[in-house]
Protein backbone atom coordinates (compact mmCIF):
# COMPACT_ATOMS: atom_id res chain seq x y z
CA UNK A 1 0.00 0.00 0.00
CA UNK A 2 2.88 2.31 0.82
CA UNK A 3 4.34 1.63 -2.63
CA UNK A 4 1.05 2.53 -4.24
CA UNK A 5 0.83 5.78 -2.29
CA UNK A 6 4.38 6.60 -3.26
CA UNK A 7 3.53 6.16 -6.92
CA UNK A 8 0.43 8.35 -6.54
CA UNK A 9 2.57 11.10 -4.96
CA UNK A 10 5.39 10.81 -7.53
CA UNK A 11 6.09 14.42 -8.62
CA UNK A 12 6.61 13.30 -12.19
CA UNK A 13 3.20 11.67 -12.31
CA UNK A 14 1.59 14.75 -10.78
CA UNK A 15 3.27 17.02 -13.33
CA UNK A 16 2.19 14.73 -16.17
CA UNK A 17 -1.36 14.70 -14.86
CA UNK A 18 -1.34 18.48 -14.61
CA UNK A 19 -0.13 18.80 -18.20
CA UNK A 20 -2.84 16.43 -19.44
CA UNK A 21 -5.52 18.40 -17.60
CA UNK A 22 -4.32 21.66 -19.15
CA UNK A 23 -4.66 20.14 -22.64
CA UNK A 24 -8.24 19.03 -21.98
CA UNK A 25 -10.76 21.78 -22.74
CA UNK A 26 -13.55 20.37 -20.55
CA UNK A 27 -13.92 21.34 -16.90
CA UNK A 28 -12.26 18.72 -14.69
CA UNK A 29 -11.04 18.23 -11.14
CA UNK A 30 -9.50 15.20 -9.45
CA UNK A 31 -10.34 14.23 -5.85
CA UNK A 32 -8.61 11.66 -3.64
CA UNK A 33 -10.42 9.14 -1.45
CA UNK A 34 -10.36 11.62 1.45
CA UNK A 35 -12.36 14.22 -0.59
CA UNK A 36 -9.28 16.43 -1.07
CA UNK A 37 -8.82 18.23 -4.40
CA UNK A 38 -5.56 16.95 -5.92
CA UNK A 39 -5.75 18.18 -9.50
CA UNK A 40 -7.84 20.62 -11.52
CA UNK A 41 -7.60 22.61 -14.72
CA UNK A 42 -8.11 26.25 -15.70
CA UNK A 43 -11.72 25.81 -16.90
CA UNK A 44 -12.59 24.46 -13.44
CA UNK A 45 -11.00 27.46 -11.68
CA UNK A 46 -12.90 29.80 -13.99
CA UNK A 47 -16.21 27.99 -13.43
CA UNK A 48 -16.00 27.90 -9.63
CA UNK A 49 -14.47 31.38 -9.38
CA UNK A 50 -11.80 30.40 -6.85
CA UNK A 51 -8.25 31.83 -6.97
CA UNK A 52 -5.83 29.18 -8.19
CA UNK A 53 -3.66 29.43 -5.05
CA UNK A 54 -6.60 28.53 -2.80
CA UNK A 55 -7.85 25.35 -4.46
CA UNK A 56 -5.16 22.73 -3.88
CA UNK A 57 -5.65 20.55 -0.82
CA UNK A 58 -9.11 21.80 0.04
CA UNK A 59 -12.08 19.51 0.41
CA UNK A 60 -14.23 19.14 -2.68
CA UNK A 61 -17.33 20.26 -0.80
CA UNK A 62 -15.55 23.47 0.25
CA UNK A 63 -14.61 24.45 -3.27
CA UNK A 64 -17.63 24.42 -5.60
CA UNK A 65 -19.90 22.55 -3.21
CA UNK A 66 -23.53 21.78 -3.88
CA UNK A 67 -26.77 20.52 -2.41
CA UNK A 68 -25.71 16.87 -2.80
CA UNK A 69 -22.40 17.24 -0.99
CA UNK A 70 -21.91 15.13 2.16
CA UNK A 71 -25.29 13.46 1.63
CA UNK A 72 -26.43 10.05 0.40
CA UNK A 73 -26.73 11.57 -3.08
CA UNK A 74 -23.07 12.64 -3.19
CA UNK A 75 -21.53 10.92 -6.27
CA UNK A 76 -18.06 10.78 -4.69
CA UNK A 77 -19.50 9.07 -1.63
CA UNK A 78 -21.39 6.60 -3.84
CA UNK A 79 -18.14 5.63 -5.54
CA UNK A 80 -16.02 5.40 -2.40
CA UNK A 81 -18.53 3.72 -0.10
CA UNK A 82 -20.86 1.89 -2.51
CA UNK A 83 -18.39 1.02 -5.23
CA UNK A 84 -20.30 2.68 -8.07
CA UNK A 85 -18.44 2.58 -11.37
CA UNK A 86 -19.85 5.82 -12.79
CA UNK A 87 -22.30 8.42 -11.54
CA UNK A 88 -24.05 11.02 -13.71
CA UNK A 89 -26.15 13.76 -12.12
CA UNK A 90 -27.58 17.18 -12.77
CA UNK A 91 -26.35 19.25 -9.84
CA UNK A 92 -26.45 22.83 -8.61
CA UNK A 93 -23.06 24.06 -7.44
CA UNK A 94 -22.20 27.30 -5.65
CA UNK A 95 -19.38 29.48 -6.97
CA UNK A 96 -17.17 31.57 -4.69
CA UNK A 97 -19.24 34.71 -5.39
CA UNK A 98 -22.46 32.89 -4.43
CA UNK A 99 -23.69 32.23 -7.94
CA UNK A 100 -25.68 29.03 -8.42
CA UNK A 101 -24.27 27.09 -11.36
CA UNK A 102 -26.27 24.24 -12.88
CA UNK A 103 -24.01 21.45 -14.18
CA UNK A 104 -24.22 18.03 -15.71
CA UNK A 105 -21.69 16.15 -13.57
CA UNK A 106 -19.98 12.90 -14.57
CA UNK A 107 -17.99 11.19 -11.79
CA UNK A 108 -15.60 8.30 -12.54
CA UNK A 109 -13.16 6.54 -10.17
CA UNK A 110 -9.57 5.63 -10.98
CA UNK A 111 -8.26 2.63 -9.07
CA UNK A 112 -5.04 1.12 -7.78
CA UNK A 113 -3.79 -2.23 -8.98
CA UNK A 114 -5.56 -3.93 -6.07
CA UNK A 115 -8.88 -2.38 -7.15
CA UNK A 116 -9.19 0.14 -4.34
CA UNK A 117 -10.24 3.70 -5.20
CA UNK A 118 -7.24 5.98 -5.52
CA UNK A 119 -9.26 8.99 -6.55
CA UNK A 120 -12.20 10.32 -8.48
CA UNK A 121 -12.32 12.33 -11.69
CA UNK A 122 -15.18 14.81 -11.99
CA UNK A 123 -16.20 16.41 -15.29
CA UNK A 124 -18.50 19.45 -15.20
CA UNK A 125 -20.62 20.64 -18.14
CA UNK A 126 -22.35 23.90 -17.29
CA UNK A 127 -26.00 23.96 -18.37
CA UNK A 128 -27.13 27.03 -16.44
CA UNK A 129 -28.16 28.84 -19.62
CA UNK A 130 -29.93 25.80 -21.02
CA UNK A 131 -31.77 25.28 -17.74
CA UNK A 132 -32.75 28.94 -17.63
CA UNK A 133 -34.02 28.76 -21.21
CA UNK A 134 -36.04 25.66 -20.35
CA UNK A 135 -37.50 27.45 -17.34
CA UNK A 136 -38.27 30.51 -19.46
CA UNK A 137 -39.98 28.34 -22.07
CA UNK A 138 -41.98 26.59 -19.36
CA UNK A 139 -42.96 29.94 -17.86
CA UNK A 140 -43.90 31.27 -21.31
CA UNK A 141 -46.09 28.22 -21.93
CA UNK A 142 -47.77 28.71 -18.57
CA UNK A 143 -48.33 32.39 -19.37
CA UNK A 144 -49.79 31.51 -22.78
CA UNK A 145 -52.10 28.94 -21.19
CA UNK A 146 -53.18 31.46 -18.55
CA UNK A 147 -53.83 34.12 -21.20
CA UNK A 148 -55.70 31.59 -23.33
CA UNK A 149 -57.95 30.71 -20.41
CA UNK A 150 -58.49 34.40 -19.70
CA UNK A 151 -59.44 35.00 -23.36
CA UNK A 152 -61.81 32.05 -23.28
CA UNK A 153 -63.40 33.44 -20.11
CA UNK A 154 -63.74 36.89 -21.74
CA UNK A 155 -65.18 35.31 -24.89
CA UNK A 156 -67.71 33.42 -22.79
CA UNK A 157 -68.60 36.59 -20.89
CA UNK A 158 -68.96 38.51 -24.17
CA UNK A 159 -71.26 35.85 -25.58
CA UNK A 160 -73.34 36.06 -22.42
CA UNK A 161 -73.53 39.85 -22.73
CA UNK A 162 -74.53 39.62 -26.39
CA UNK A 163 -77.17 37.05 -25.49
CA UNK A 164 -78.53 39.37 -22.81
CA UNK A 165 -78.58 42.27 -25.30
CA UNK A 166 -80.44 40.12 -27.83
CA UNK A 167 -82.96 39.10 -25.18
CA UNK A 168 -83.38 42.73 -24.19
CA UNK A 169 -83.96 43.70 -27.82
CA UNK A 170 -86.63 41.02 -28.16
CA UNK A 171 -88.26 42.15 -24.92
CA UNK A 172 -88.17 45.78 -26.07
CA UNK A 173 -89.67 44.86 -29.46
CA UNK A 174 -92.38 42.86 -27.73
CA UNK A 175 -93.24 45.83 -25.51
CA UNK A 176 -93.44 48.13 -28.53
CA UNK A 177 -95.69 45.69 -30.36
CA UNK A 178 -97.93 45.33 -27.32
CA UNK A 179 -98.24 49.12 -26.87
CA UNK A 180 -98.96 49.65 -30.56
CA UNK A 181 -101.57 46.87 -30.60
CA UNK A 182 -103.23 47.77 -27.31
CA UNK A 183 -103.01 51.59 -27.26
CA UNK A 184 -102.16 53.25 -30.57
CA UNK A 185 -103.92 51.09 -33.16
CA UNK A 186 -107.30 51.20 -31.38
CA UNK A 187 -107.11 55.02 -31.45
CA UNK A 188 -106.21 54.99 -35.16
CA UNK A 189 -109.13 52.67 -35.93
CA UNK A 190 -111.57 54.91 -34.04
CA UNK A 191 -110.44 57.97 -36.03
CA UNK A 192 -110.51 56.01 -39.28
CA UNK A 193 -114.14 55.02 -38.75
CA UNK A 194 -115.20 58.70 -38.66
CA UNK A 195 -113.02 59.92 -41.55
CA UNK A 196 -113.95 60.57 -45.19
CA UNK A 197 -112.70 58.11 -47.85
CA UNK A 198 -109.48 59.99 -48.68
CA UNK A 199 -108.53 60.57 -45.07
CA UNK A 200 -109.49 56.97 -44.31
CA UNK A 201 -106.99 55.87 -46.93
CA UNK A 202 -104.32 58.01 -45.37
CA UNK A 203 -105.16 56.73 -41.92
CA UNK A 204 -104.89 53.18 -43.25
CA UNK A 205 -101.42 54.07 -44.45
CA UNK A 206 -100.53 55.35 -40.97
CA UNK A 207 -101.96 52.18 -39.52
CA UNK A 208 -99.77 50.08 -41.80
CA UNK A 209 -96.73 52.21 -41.06
CA UNK A 210 -97.26 51.64 -37.36
CA UNK A 211 -97.38 47.92 -38.02
CA UNK A 212 -94.09 48.25 -39.88
CA UNK A 213 -92.47 49.61 -36.74
CA UNK A 214 -92.52 46.12 -35.37
CA UNK A 215 -92.24 44.43 -38.77
CA UNK A 216 -88.73 43.63 -40.07
CA UNK A 217 -89.71 44.30 -43.72
CA UNK A 218 -87.88 47.62 -44.16
CA UNK A 219 -84.68 46.53 -42.44
CA UNK A 220 -84.76 43.21 -44.29
CA UNK A 221 -85.18 45.00 -47.63
CA UNK A 222 -82.31 47.39 -46.83
CA UNK A 223 -80.02 44.54 -45.85
CA UNK A 224 -80.77 42.46 -48.96
CA UNK A 225 -80.85 45.33 -51.48
CA UNK A 226 -78.55 48.08 -50.26
CA UNK A 227 -78.73 49.85 -53.66
CA UNK A 228 -82.35 50.91 -53.06
CA UNK A 229 -82.85 54.60 -52.29
CA UNK A 230 -85.00 55.72 -49.31
CA UNK A 231 -87.70 56.86 -51.76
CA UNK A 232 -87.69 53.46 -53.50
CA UNK A 233 -87.96 51.70 -50.15
CA UNK A 234 -90.94 53.90 -49.31
CA UNK A 235 -92.62 52.97 -52.61
CA UNK A 236 -91.83 49.27 -52.01
CA UNK A 237 -93.56 49.51 -48.65
CA UNK A 238 -96.68 51.07 -50.21
CA UNK A 239 -96.76 48.52 -53.05
CA UNK A 240 -96.43 45.73 -50.53
CA UNK A 241 -99.57 47.02 -48.82
CA UNK A 242 -101.50 46.58 -52.08
CA UNK A 243 -101.62 50.19 -53.28
CA UNK A 244 -101.80 50.83 -57.02
CA UNK A 245 -99.48 53.23 -58.84
CA UNK A 246 -102.26 55.81 -58.87
CA UNK A 247 -102.80 55.51 -55.13
CA UNK A 248 -99.07 55.71 -54.46
CA UNK A 249 -98.87 58.84 -56.65
CA UNK A 250 -101.71 60.48 -54.71
CA UNK A 251 -100.16 59.74 -51.33
CA UNK A 252 -96.69 60.93 -52.42
CA UNK A 253 -98.03 63.93 -54.37
CA UNK A 254 -96.35 62.90 -57.61
CA UNK A 255 -97.45 61.67 -61.03
CA UNK A 256 -98.44 58.15 -61.97
CA UNK A 257 -95.72 58.17 -64.66
CA UNK A 258 -93.08 58.92 -62.07
CA UNK A 259 -94.30 56.05 -59.91
CA UNK A 260 -94.24 53.71 -62.92
CA UNK A 261 -90.65 54.72 -63.69
CA UNK A 262 -89.79 54.08 -60.03
CA UNK A 263 -91.40 50.64 -60.24
CA UNK A 264 -89.22 49.75 -63.26
CA UNK A 265 -86.08 50.84 -61.42
CA UNK A 266 -87.13 48.84 -58.37
CA UNK A 267 -87.79 45.73 -60.45
CA UNK A 268 -84.33 46.06 -62.02
CA UNK A 269 -82.59 46.46 -58.65
CA UNK A 270 -84.52 43.51 -57.24
CA UNK A 271 -83.52 41.35 -60.21
CA UNK A 272 -87.08 41.01 -61.55
CA UNK A 273 -86.71 42.77 -64.92
CA UNK A 274 -86.14 39.60 -66.91
CA UNK A 275 -88.76 37.61 -65.03
CA UNK A 276 -92.51 37.67 -64.96
CA UNK A 277 -92.62 37.81 -61.16
CA UNK A 278 -95.26 40.06 -59.64
CA UNK A 279 -93.66 42.91 -57.71
CA UNK A 280 -96.35 43.01 -55.04
CA UNK A 281 -96.10 39.26 -54.45
CA UNK A 282 -92.33 39.42 -54.28
CA UNK A 283 -92.36 42.23 -51.74
CA UNK A 284 -95.00 40.45 -49.66
CA UNK A 285 -92.68 37.46 -49.22
CA UNK A 286 -89.54 39.50 -48.53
Amino acid sequence: MAEGNAQENDPRLLIAARQILEIVTTTIRVIDSDYNIRQWNAPFAKLCGWPTDRIDGRKCYEVFGGHNCRSNQCPVRNIIELGSARVEQEVVKTALDGRHVVCRLTTIPYRRENGSVAGIIEEFVEITTVTQLEQNIKLAKQTIETNQKALEAKDSALKEILSQIENEKRRFAHNIQRNVDRIILPLVVSVKDRADPLDSKRISLIENQLSDIVDPFVSSLENRFSNLTPREIQICNLIRQGLSSKEVAQLLHTSVGTVEQQRKKIRKKLGLSSTGANLTSFLSTT
